[in-house]
């Protein structure tokens, strides 16, 4: 596995941002696309949020997912939002959560030791929504991160092209020195924190891949274009300022996912009444 650049290392000093090109091949998004396909079709008859063992299927609805009133909102039958732990029923979400190109950065990042506590895929689809609001990760984090603006990276994947037109994901660069804020709290007002004219959407072609600090303020808009915009998203922790999460590297060994020693729980597997406050993305 080779080691982030200098160049990357700087970038991600300077904004703790960072845009990797190509990390997944063809084959990889083939099987990824095949699995969003999967996820949908399990999600087709569900009328409500729902769970498949540890696994949460958060159905769309028209509205800011951080909007106060979204309890009140009427569910679209079988149109899927996110889907948080797709790899309790998806051996290729399981499988490419802990790709060697992918780790390979994160290990750049944050070391040899890891553990993950973030495994989710998000639908944007065409016509559908509003997108999601001003937010900063360390929001839904559990208790037990230690020093989370250091200490965790979240990685979200194109599996689509991701821009402008179809609401691609959009961040605000350097935006972490800002510190911790509860933007999420009501999208109307989450603007007179920060300047989103300084917001950024790069053009992610499929396979690219976006790293992020916990602190960076992010989300996307509504997709008005004609195309699907499908991003695969996994965070991973310092396994020595974490008390929980799923070990994926030791020593800058990547574990086997059906090891033992990669058997504990992620974050709120356990925890089903958690999930729906727990927005990663």
């Amino acid at each position: 596995m080779s080691a982030l650049t200098a160049v990357d290392l700087e970038a991600w000093r300077e904004n703790r941002v960072l845009v990797l090109r190509g990390v997944f091949g063809p084959d990889d998004l083939a099987e990824m696309r095949a699995g969003c396909d999967a996820l949908v079709r399990q999600a087709s008859e569900f009328g409500e949020d729902a769970y498949v063992g540890p696994t949460y299927f958060n159905m769309m609805r028209d509205c800011d997912p951080f909007d106060p009133g979204i309890a009140g909102r009427k569910v679209m039958k079988g149109v899927v939002r996110r889907v948080t732990y797709p790899y309790a029923v998806s051996p290729v979400f399981n499988k490419h959560r802990s790709h060697p190109r992918l780790l390979a950065a994160v290990r750049g990042i944050l070391g040899d030791d890891l553990v993950q506590i973030v495994n989710q895929v998000n639908f944007n689809h065409p016509g559908v929504g509003t997108g999601w609001g001003w937010h900063q990760d360390w929001r839904f984090r559990k208790q037990g991160l230690e020093g989370v603006g250091d200490n965790f990276v979240q990685t979200l994947a194109a599996i689509d092209h991701s821009g402008i037109a179809n609401g691609g994901f959009r961040f605000v660069p350097g935006s972490f020195r800002k510190g911790p804020l509860a933007l999420d709290k009501d999208p109307s007002t989450a603007e007179q924190f920060f300047d989103a004219r300084e917001a950024v959407t790069p053009e992610l072609a499929p396979g690219d891949v976006v790293f992020f600090n916990a602190l960076t303020i992010h989300g996307s808009t509504a997709n008005r274009s004609e195309r699907q915009r499908r991003v695969f998203i996994n965070g991973y922790a310092r396994r020595s300022a974490c008390a929980h999460g799923k070990p994926v590297m030791l020593r800058g060994r990547i574990l086997d996912s059906a090891s033992p020693e990669a058997s504990p729980e992620m974050e709120f597997e356990s925890q089903p009444a958690k999930l729906p406050l727990t927005s990663k993305y």
